[in-house]
C-alpha cells in the first residue's frame, strides 16, 4: 500500500507538490485553511520571471526563474500572456547597472537584446523622454487565477484529495514521527482528525506557524509587499527600472491593467499586514519616472502580499530586498521529526520546482516513488461552465463563500477567471 501524504498549504508550490507526488503513486491529500489561491500566490503582481530581475544579485534563483519560465510557457501556455519585458534606464546611473546586468543575463544564459532610445520609444511610446536605453528579456505575464486553478484541477482529476477550508489545529506526536492531524473546518467550526503518514509544510509566509503546530521549528520571515491596479494598461511589455531589485522598479501588463510593484517591509504576523499610504505614494512617484503619465490616471485598488524569505545574515544589515528569492527543502533533522519535509521561500515561476525537489525529497525517504513528471505534463484547462449552480454545504453558499475567501487578490476585477478557481473549489468541497 503507497504511503499517505498530507500537504498543508494549496498555494502554487502546495499544489505542485501534490500534484508530483501523486504522478509518482503516493496517495495524497491537500489541505488548506481557506482556498487554493488565497494566500500568497492569489496576490503576486503578475510577472513570470525570466531571471532578469536577479541575474546581478542572485544568480542560483535567476538561472532557476529562467529555466522555470521555459517550462510554464510549454506546460502552461493558456496562463501566460508572452509580453517580453524592458529593462530602461532613465540616467547615467541606471546604464552603469546595465553593464553589470548584461554581464550577469550572459552568465545565467538569459537571452536579451540591446535597444537605444529611439527603438526603445518606438516599442513603447508612453515610456519617458528622457529614457537612454533599454534591454529586451524574455518576461511574460502569469495570470494567477487561471494558473491556480489548472493546477488544482490537475491535482483533483489526478486523484488527490484535496480538502478546501481546513485549518490545522494540532497534531499527534510520538517520538520522531507525527502519526495523526486534526484540523477544524472554517465554515463550521467542526474538527475532524486524518491519520497519516508523511506531512509536508507548504504553508508559505506561515511556515512558522505551521512549524510550531507540529511541534517543530523553522526560521521564517515574511516580508510584505504593496502593490498597486492602475485602470489602464500603460506598456505591452513589462517594464523594470535598470537597477538592483528595489521599491518601485516594476510596472506589469495585467489584463485591461497594469500593476504597479512592489514594496518590501519586514512583517511580524501574516495575517496583520496593511497597505500604507506612503508605500502608495512611493509606488506612484518610482513608476511615474518610467512612464510619466501615470500620475493622470486612477488607482483601481491597492493589495499587499506576504512572501516567505529564507532568514540569513545579510538581512540583519542590508533589509529583506538583501534576501535569496531561492527556495529551501528540509527534512529529517533539519525539521526534527522524520516524517516531515518543509518547504518555504522560492516564488510563483519556480513554483513546479519547489514541488519537483519536495517530491524528490519524500520520494527519497519513503521509497518506491517514480521519477518526477510534472517538467512535460501539460496542466488542465478549465471551463466555466454554461450553467452555473450555486452548490451549498451544510446551508452555505460555497460559491460565494470561495468567492471571499479569494477577494483582495490580483485578480478581483477578473471575475470569469476568479468564478472558475472558486468552482473548482467549492465542487472539491462538496465532495
Amino acid at each position: 500500500m503507497k504511503s499517505e501524504i498530507a500537504i498543508i498549504g494549496a498555494g502554487s508550490a502546495g499544489l505542485y507538490t501534490a500534484l508530483d507526488l501523486r504522478l509518482r503513486g503516493f496517495e495524497v491529500s491537500l489541505f488548506d485553511r481557506s482556498v487554493a489561491g488565497s494566500g500568497t500566490s492569489g496576490k503576486f503582481h503578475g510577472l513570470l520571471h525570466s531571471g532578469a530581475r536577479y541575474a546581478v544579485t542572485d544568480k542560483r534563483a535567476a538561472i532557476e526563474c529562467i529555466s522555470e519560465s521555459n517550462i510554464l510557457k510549454q506546460i502552461a501556455g493558456h496562463c501566460i500572456d508572452d509580453t517580453g519585458g524592458l529593462f530602461v534606464s532613465i540616467s547615467r546611473q541606471d546604464s552603469e547597472y546595465g553593464e553589470q546586468l548584461r554581464k550577469a543575463l550572459d552568465s545565467c544564459g538569459i537571452k536579451y537584446e540591446n535597444m537605444d532610445a529611439d527603438e526603445t520609444i518606438a516599442a513603447e511610446p508612453r515610456l519617458s523622454p528622457e529614457v537612454v536605453e533599454s534591454i529586451s528579456v524574455p518576461d511574460a505575464v502569469l495570470l494567477g487565477s487561471e494558473f491556480i486553478s489548472s493546477l488544482a484541477l490537475s491535482c483533483i482529476s489526478m486523484g488527490v484529495r484535496y480538502h478546501p477550508f481546513r485549518e490545522l489545529q494540532s497534531a499527534r506526536v510520538a517520538g520522531d514521527e507525527i502519526h495523526s492531524l486534526t484540523f477544524r473546518s472554517t465554515i463550521d467550526g467542526r474538527t475532524e482528525t486524518e491519520k497519516t503518514d508523511f506531512v509536508v509544510n507548504a504553508t508559505g509566509p506561515w511556515t512558522g506557524r505551521t512549524s510550531e503546530i507540529l511541534g517543530a521549528k523553522f526560521n521564517i520571515l515574511p516580508v510584505a509587499g504593496t502593490m498597486l491596479l492602475m485602470s489602464e494598461k500603460y506598456a505591452s511589455r513589462v517594464i523594470n527600472r535598470m537597477r538592483k531589485p528595489s521599491d518601485g522598479d516594476i510596472i506589469v501588463p495585467y489584463g485591461m491593467h497594469s500593476i504597479l510593484g512592489t514594496t518590501a517591509s519586514m512583517a511580524e504576523d501574516p495575517d496583520s499586514v496593511y497597505v500604507d499610504d506612503l508605500d502608495v505614494e512611493l509606488l506612484l512617484e518610482e513608476a511615474t519616472f518610467m512612464i510619466p503619465l501615470i500620475s493622470a490616471f486612477d488607482i483601481v485598488r491597492t493589495y499587499s502580499s506576504v512572501r516567505p524569505v529564507i532568514m540569513s545574515g545579510e538581512m540583519k544589515s542590508d533589509g529583506p530586498r538583501a534576501a535569496t528569492r531561492d527556495f529551501t527543502v528540509q527534512a529529517g533533522k533539519e525539521t526534527g521529526l522524520s516524517n516531515l519535509v518543509t518547504l518555504s521561500g522560492g516564488k510563483m515561476t519556480t513554483s513546479r520546482l519547489m514541488g519537483e525537489e519536495t517530491a524528490d525529497t519524500v520520494s527519497s525517504i519513503l521509497g518506491g516513488g517514480a521519477a518526477c513528471r510534472t517538467a512535460s505534463f501539460t496542466l488542465a484547462v478549465p471551463r466555466l461552465p454554461d450553467n452555473i449552480g450555486l452548490p451549498t454545504y451544510r446551508g452555505n453558499d460555497m460559491l460565494q463563500v470561495s468567492l471571499a475567501a479569494l477577494k483582495g487578490g490580483i485578480d478581483e476585477e477578473r471575475q470569469k477567471a476568479l468564478m472558475l478557481l472558486a468552482m473548482i473549489n467549492c465542487d472539491s468541497r462538496e465532495k
